[in-house]
């Protein structure tokens, strides 16, 4: 397989295969190895310290934590081939995702890894899953001497069509690039926010998801730069704009057929989705700390931004941190607003697949759904429909992280702490500076 592989880059004019991973801040990082060296790499793998899984979004720096996590040991990148990509905006380049791996077993801390094991108690459960992801991202001119808001490539507003022809360039070098590595787009649009576009791709199964995340990210990146722009995807560029967030859409298949939808069941649901749901209500303050991981995040989830500020669920209702989409009478998928692209989606979609399945097997009973917005109500009115704010700064939903067991349990008591560390880390430096500052230091980290 390798002397294919080696063949068929050589024949592309590839020169380096980035070894990819993506950290618990979600940093995307690679090593670059040359061609003529494949036949070491893809036995060996390549060399990485165990303190990368304690490095935060800040600086580079090991952060303080109880998993052992320092510059003393290594492990390896172990490359997948099968997530072999040429790289269409550095044709000299391809990429291959990696899982990290100690003494030849997975490593507790591959983010990759747990994914993997969360879709294995799925199909042990008799489910598939699959996910379709909105990205949402902001466009702006590289002139660091003007502010963010005057830097936007657009002031348009949401589904404007005249934002299309200003982004027309860059969409196109977007598309190309996707096309390129096999990534279908489903659908895009502008975005309420100065400069921002949506961007949503076809559903897939998790794990080319989860590497699909990555893919994007960098595209998009690199189709900006290339056009004279920057995107990012931090949450909450705009302190009086929208943000961004990266929509989870889920879907539950067994023997290759949809089973969201039940004619007979409560709401139209099947039984599974209805305790999937319920399990993703009832964990959800928790998985916020993974989903949604940065300081940055929690300035977006404001009520009657559509941004899911309140843990309840609704039929086509966007105001729902939870919402049941499709053909009214046939929903097909449900989607969790509640994510971004700060997240690792290997472990952002793990945890929710872990909550999921923890909502079947409890039997947890999903509540009324309410499809109203929630924020027009009073808080006593809130509580009678036992329809909860959710957390409202990284602190709180890391604490909530603190207290799940079914986290932990997951995790893994090293990974569960490796995590906890880099978001209090994250908490204790970012917190203290102005919403500029912040902006300013994470703008081109997302």
């Amino acid at each position: 397989m390798i002397e294919q592989i080696k063949e068929r880059l050589t024949r592309a004019g590839v020169r380096f295969i980035r070894f990819q991973y993506c950290d618990n801040a979600n940093m995307i990082r690679s090593k670059a190895v040359p061609l003529e060296r494949i036949d070491h790499y893809a036995e060996k793998g390549v060399g990485l310290t165990k303190a990368a899984q304690a490095q935060p979004a800040m600086f580079d720096t090991v952060v303080a934590n109880e998993a052992g996590l320092s510059p003393v040991g290594e492990i390896r990148l172990m490359p997948d081939w099968s997530s072999l990509q040429l790289l269409p905006y550095a044709p000299t380049h391809a990429s291959v995702m990696c899982d990290m791996y100690d003494q030849d077993k997975p490593w507790e801390h591959c983010p990759r890894s747990f994914l993997k094991t969360m879709l294995e108690r799925a199909k042990t459960a008799g489910l598939e899953i699959k996910v379709g992801q909105e990205f949402e991202f902001v466009l702006f001119y590289n002139d660091s001497r003007r502010v963010l808001t005057e830097s936007s490539l657009d002031s348009s507003i949401y589904a404007q069509s005249s934002a299309l022809d200003v982004a027309d360039e860059v969409i196109n070098v977007i598309v190309e690039y996707l096309d390129a590595q096999g990534i279908e787009i489903n659908l895009i649009h502008a975005e309420s926010a100065p400069g921002q576009l949506e961007v949503s791709l076809m559903h897939s199964d998790v794990l080319n998801s989860a590497d699909n995340n990555i893919l994007f990210r960098q595209s998009v990146k690199a189709a900006a730069l290339n056009c004279g722009l920057s995107a990012s995807f931090l949450p909450k560029p705009y302190k009086e704009a929208a943000g961004s967030g990266c929509h989870l859409n889920l879907s539950l298949w067994q023997d290759d057929t949809n089973i969201v939808f039940d004619a007979n069941g409560a709401y139209h649901l099947g039984r599974e989705t209805q305790g999937f749901m319920a399990g993703i209500l009832h964990h959800l303050p928790a998985l916020m700390a993974v989903t949604a991981p940065s300081v940055n995040s929690y300035r977006r989830f404001l009520p009657h931004y559509w941004s899911g500020a309140y843990c309840s669920w609704g039929e086509q209702n966007r105001e729902s941190a939870l919402r049941v989409a499709g053909d009214d009478q046939h929903p097909s998928r449900f989607e969790l607003k509640t994510m971004d692209a700060s997240a690792n989606p290997y472990l952002a979609m793990g945890v929710v697949i872990a909550a999921g399945l923890d909502g079947i097997e409890h039997k947890r009973e999903l509540p009324k759904p309410y499809n109203q917005d929630p924020g027009l109500l009073t808080d006593e009115q809130r509580n009678s429909l036992n329809i909860n704010r959710l957390p409202i700064t990284l602190l709180e939903a890391v604490s909530e992280y603190q207290r799940s067991d079914l986290l932990k349990n997951c995790l893994g008591n090293k990974q569960h702490q490796a995590f906890y560390s880099i978001r209090k880390a994250e908490w204790d430096h970012i917190n203290s500076l102005s919403f500029d500052e912040e902006v300013q230091l994470l703008l081109e980290r997302y």
